[in-house]
């Protein structure tokens, strides 16, 4: 697998340009410059090739992956990120189309509806963290997101990544693919943690309530998630999300309306116990990255 980050997420748009983002992540692999479509995903079938693509709050993520040629990888994704065709009836017709259909479905999915209330509560509904990532793109156009992947495509925000694959011919490969890019980096927008609580009716059977807490970063962070894990119920789990500049860290679950209170202080607790777990157990937990990690870190937690 080989892939591109782009640190052009939602954080980077601002009110005119909101859901742009989540526009490019649909319009990722399809018409470039050099191949239609139809021709690229052809190109990549032939070639033993899969091509994927998410977006976020901070990047945007290309990859490819198969047991083709890697340079035919990476040519895939410096193709749809440098060089993609951005046709106007095609940006109409993606936002009409994609975008709307992934818009509706995650407007039905607890998880993805807490996670957005979650940063809202976190940093501010009107902060580039804090803004919902999942928007309609209504004022972007073909001559806008040209714009907005010119302000944020480059060397600076870009990182090339790969796994199973020599680490001397990937640098090789980007560098040809990437090597001749030249332009200023784009200042981060800052989103300081700010707090608070955030609410959001919905008709559904259960509660979904979140607490979570500033994470400095990603190495603390996931330690923390290991160990406020293992004090999760059935409905509950452990959470964490990192930035280049801040992140969260918490529990998110879902239970009887009526029971909601009992769950936030269920959380409070699994805060509490996670500040004074033994050495053995902290040390297992700064490993712990597989399933295998988590049902041993469940079965100490067991025994103590």
């Amino acid at each position: 697998t080989v892939g591109l980050s782009v640190a052009a997420g939602s954080r980077f748009e601002g009110p005119a340009a909101a859901g742009s983002a989540l526009l490019l992540k649909n319009m990722a692999f399809t018409a470039t410059n050099a191949r239609s479509d139809i021709k690229l995903a052809r190109d990549l079938e032939a070639a033993g090739l899969t091509a994927d693509v998410s977006a976020g709050r901070e990047s945007i993520l290309y990859s490819v992956a198969g047991s083709g040629d890697m340079s035919e990888a990476l040519a895939a994704i410096a193709e749809t990120s440098l060089t993609p065709k951005l046709a106007s009836w095609e940006v109409k017709e993606i936002a009409a189309g994609s975008v709307a259909k992934e818009l509706a479905v995650v407007s039905t999915d607890p998880s993805v509806l807490l996670s957005e209330t979650l940063h809202e509560a976190a940093f501010g509904v009107d902060t580039p963290l804090g803004g919902a990532f999942y928007q309609t793109p209504k004022n972007v156009t073909s001559e806008s997101l040209e714009g907005y992947m010119g302000a944020y495509y480059t060397p600076s925000a870009m990182t090339v990544v790969g796994t199973g694959v020599a680490h001397a011919d990937l640098v090789s490969n980007a560098e040809a693919m990437f090597g001749g890019l030249s332009s200023a980096a784009a200042d981060v927008p800052a989103s300081p943690f700010v707090g608070g609580v955030s609410t959001l009716k919905a008709d559904a059977p259960f509660t979904h309530v979140a607490l979570a807490f500033p994470s400095t970063d990603a190495a603390t962070g996931a330690v923390l998630e290991a160990l406020l894990g293992l004090n999760t119920g059935d409905m509950s789990s452990s959470y964490s999300v990192t930035y280049s500049d801040t992140g969260l860290v918490g529990l998110m679950g879902a239970t009887e309306p009526t029971a909601a209170g009992a769950m936030v202080e269920s959380f409070v607790g699994a805060f509490k116990a996670a500040a004074s777990v033994d050495e053995a157990t902290f040390t297992l937990a700064k490993t712990a990255r597989s399933e295998e990690h988590t049902s041993e870190l469940q079965s100490l937690a067991g025994s103590r």
